[in-house]
């Protein structure tokens, strides 16, 4: 669900995706029905998604420079 929260268009972020509020509601409802330990465990899981996915975030500056300046700063 939190993959198709966003839009992207040419890889720039532009708009929440329309389901975007009902993918929330039915995640937030999940996540109440859950006990402590599914709880924690999907904490778990999902820091660590968000992690992964923000290295994208961390990379994207040097992904549109030419690729002699991207061996220089890597």
């Amino acid at each position: 669900m939190l993959t198709t929260q966003w839009s992207l268009c040419h890889t720039e972020l532009i708009q929440p995706d329309a389901l975007q509020p009902i993918l929330e509601r039915i995640e937030l409802a999940l996540v109440e029905s859950f006990g402590d330990d599914d709880r924690r465990y999907f904490e778990q899981e999902f820091d660590f998604f968000k992690q992964v996915t923000g290295i994208s975030g961390a990379l994207k500056p040097y992904i549109r420079r030419p690729k002699s300046e991207r061996k220089v700063r890597f």
